[in-house]
């Protein structure tokens, strides 16, 4: 029986991945999941015969972890499965306008920049103290200070505990300061 290891939790794309080539290559397969790629990928050979991890999606390029695993080790890519990834708006209304927080992903976040052009940034990291938990830095265009800003900050505050990292004024384009520059004699 094939074991293929791949990325976690349960009902991730990655899974999906895992069991779409698992049945693509007949005969019985298992899928074992793994909280970090990195751990994933140390399975094979050792605990799974192979790993299906992603190594590009069209809207962010290349997953640069697995790049630098598959410099540092002997293993090789055998095989190359495209999945479409589609995702889903959930709300507790009847329509789109009357959504107003969106929590998602900084994957999926990027993947939907389009669609999600309601604030600057939010990326999630894994806090490494157990599986689940993430720290989130929030990028938004205005400054601590400023009413909404503080509304926004007191209302992610009530369930969570918050950090501002900074706040300050929006840096200007190089181009900008050349030309200032070149109006008052520099350059």
């Amino acid at each position: 029986m094939t074991t293929i290891a791949t990325l976690g939790p349960a009902n991730t794309f990655s899974e999906l991945a895992a069991r779409k080539y698992g049945k693509e290559n007949g005969g019985e397969f298992s899928v074992v999941l793994y909280p970090t790629i990195g751990k994933a990928f140390a399975a094979v050979g050792e605990k799974c015969s192979c790993a299906v991890l992603p190594i590009e999606n069209m809207a962010e390029g290349y997953v640069s972890i697995v790049l630098d695993l598959l410099v540092h080790s002997d293993l090789s890519i055998v095989h190359e499965l495209l999945l479409p990834i589609q995702f889903t708006l959930a709300a507790n209304c009847s329509s789109r306008d009357q959504v107003e927080k969106v929590y998602a992903q900084f994957v999926s976040q990027g993947q939907c920049e389009s669609f999600l052009d309601n604030m600057e940034n939010i990326m999630s990291r894994p806090t490494k103290e157990m599986l689940g938990r993430y720290h989130f830095f929030i990028d938004v265009e205005g400054h601590s200070e400023e009413h909404h800003i503080m509304e926004a900050l007191s209302e992610i505050e009530k369930e969570n505990t918050i950090r501002v990292l900074g706040s300050y004024a929006i840096a200007r384009p190089v181009f900008e300061m050349l030309a200032d520059a070149e109006d008052d004699g520099g350059c």
